[in-house]
């Protein structure tokens, strides 16, 4: 581990159209200026998880707060692929669903194959407990009363405070979620229907007291061969710090015995309070886990990665894992381990969306942002949450900011990435590109500016082949992709020296 002791100057991200975007910038070809504002409630409205349909919509999933009882409601956003609400979900593109008497938050979201939406969270219907809350949406935004009861399935695990936090469906149907059970790490499976499956451990649930404090399970992920693997940490009865942990379980829900210490991994990476809050896989098996380093004035950023059998990975940034302070405090709450190897992890730092960009040894991305780090400021108080990276290579990191006179509202960032294949032989990645409507079924509309000559458009797909071209005169041309199948397309257009570059999405 190579400790990191400069602490980075915060950046303020803003976007201009007259220079080329960089990898970092939030995207202006999402919702303007990169970021889609959405206002819920009078009250204060957070984004808390985040998932992609097959079309490219983006569904946020969280909590809104009212005047009315139950004041917090599990809320849901949907925007089409370019921010702009989607008008065919809910209401105008939200839904906003009261659950128990007092309090719901959905904490985790996900997309069947059928396009149904699964939240999952906790309710309260007493002054002092609160339990697992999922519920099922229909594409539309209506709840699914084929799930559960009428849509919304209770799961009381206990007699203190239940939470669900994490949450993965596996390609059977059936739904694996994470979270607190009291203050033990609990793990249930439910099947497709919402009742809770029977052949996972002791009917559909594992709890238990990892070190005899708290057990916290944050996050959770499914191996190809089904096994599953738990993110969180713990106390310790007698100690005084949170130790990270890691958790596989068989698909049967019994504790893997090959990996960590019969299943069970605990990591004192430091002497202060280590915390995963997200977990991702990379092709070889080994564990990416992101989280917090807390302790007396520090509160920094938590990367590390474990091998396939739960040990700490000694190769990555020489000890295993990476800490960096980022103003006066950051966490890391979400991570995705890219295509080509890198790790892109988001969060917060000093009340602003943070987002960071890795090489795959675990050293900072130097092409990426500020040495690797983007800070964006939202309002007067933001905090990244979700995270997802899209077909085309651009990130979206969900959360919600705090603007006058004194309410939060949820928010989405997307973020420039590098230049896709196929455009590298034009050099640097060129200026923004005006084009609409987007989405598109059959034409779009181009504007470019008034030159000497023809322009060369070309239109690339998510990996860079081209898959259309043609020249272009005039300041506004009409550009048919009724021949392209659904999903994102860059377009470039080139004349002489001066680039212009955009997205489009086609939907079918």
């Amino acid at each position: 581990m190579r400790y990191r002791s400069t602490i980075l100057l915060l950046t303020l991200v803003t976007t201009h159209v007259s220079r080329a975007q960089q990898a970092g910038d939030p995207d202006s070809t999402f919702s303007a200026d990169g970021i889609a504002v959405t206002n819920i409630s009078p009250g204060n409205d957070y984004g808390l998880a985040m998932a992609l349909q097959p079309d490219g919509r983006i569904v946020v999933a969280g909590m809104a707060t009212t005047t009315d009882a139950p004041s917090e409601r599990v809320a849901l956003v949907r925007y089409m692929p370019d921010g702009s609400l989607d008008s065919s979900f809910g209401n105008a593109g939200v839904t906003s669903t009261a659950i128990g008497t007092i309090r719901s938050q959905a904490t985790a979201v996900a997309i069947q194959p059928d396009g149904r939406i699964i939240i999952a969270g906790f309710s309260s219907s007493g002054a002092s407990s609160s339990v697992f809350m999922l519920a099922r949406y229909q594409p539309d935004g209506s709840l699914d009363n084929t799930f559960g009861d009428n849509g919304i399935l209770f799961d009381d695990l206990g007699p203190q405070n239940d939470r669900a936090n994490g949450m993965v469906l596996q390609p059977d149907g059936r739904i694996v979620v994470t979270g607190q059970a009291g203050g033990d790490h609990a793990v249930v499976r439910y099947n497709a229907d919402g009742s809770r499956d029977n052949s996972f451990g002791i009917d559909g649930i594992r709890i238990m007291d990892i070190a005899g404090g708290v057990d916290v399970a944050n996050a959770v992920v499914l191996q190809p061969d089904g096994f599953i693997v738990v993110a969180g940490h713990s106390v310790l009865q007698d100690e005084p710090d949170a130790q990270a942990t890691l958790v596989r379980y068989a698909p049967d829900g019994s504790l893997d015995p090959t990996f960590g210490t019969a299943g069970i991994q605990v990591s004192a990476l430091t002497s202060n309070d280590d915390m995963y809050h997200a977990i991702a896989l990379q092709a070889d098996g080994r564990i990416v886990v992101a989280g917090a380093n807390i302790g007396v004035g520090i509160y920094q950023v938590l990367l590390a990665r474990h091998l396939a059998d739960g040990s700490v990975d000694a190769s990555f940034d020489d000890e295993g894992f990476m800490l960096m302070p980022i103003g006066n405090t950051s966490t890391l709450s979400s991570v995705v381990v890219l295509t080509d190897g890198k790790i892109l992890a988001g969060g917060r730092t000093d009340n602003r969306f943070l987002l960071m960009r890795f090489e795959s040894d675990g050293a900072m991305d130097d092409g990426f942002g500020a040495n690797g780090v983007v800070n964006t400021f939202i309002g007067s108080n933001a905090s990244g949450a979700g995270l997802l990276v899209q077909p085309d290579g651009t990130a979206l990191l969900c959360g919600f900011a705090w603007f006058a006179p004194a309410y939060a509202d949820v928010v989405v960032v997307r973020y420039h990435m590098d230049s896709p294949a196929g455009l590298t032989e034009w050099g640097e990645q060129p200026a923004a590109l005006r084009l609409f409507p987007n989405p598109v079924t059959d034409n779009f509309q181009l504007d470019l500016p008034l030159v000497d000559g023809a322009w060369a458009l070309q239109v690339l797909d998510a990996t860079g082949r081209l898959v259309h071209q043609e020249r272009i005169t005039g300041l506004s041309s009409t550009v048919d992709v009724s021949a392209l199948g659904a999903g994102p397309y860059h377009v470039v257009a080139k004349h002489g020296s001066t680039n212009r570059a955009g997205r489009v999405m086609v939907v079918r």
